[in-house]
């Protein structure tokens, strides 16, 4: 489990990194909010959906994520 958490936190800061770069769409913010779900950051996810719903492209997937979150 630890390893998988690790992974997924990695992924994270690479995500990240694409966005400081400049390199922001929805594709990457939906991927930044599964990457801090599975690293057991549900905020920091809620955040990155919600960024990720601004653009078109992620065709309601930060939506359903969002939905599946606690409140």
């Amino acid at each position: 489990m630890c390893d998988e958490v690790g992974k997924f936190k990695n992924a994270a800061f690479a995500y990240e990194r694409c966005l400081a770069l400049g390199l922001e769409n929805g594709d990457i913010c939906y991927r930044l909010g599964w990457s801090y779900l599975n690293s057991n950051q549900p905020e920091k996810a809620r955040i990155a959906f919600q960024r990720a719903q601004q653009f078109d492209d992620t065709k309601g997937k930060a939506q359903k994520m969002l939905n599946k979150l606690p409140k």
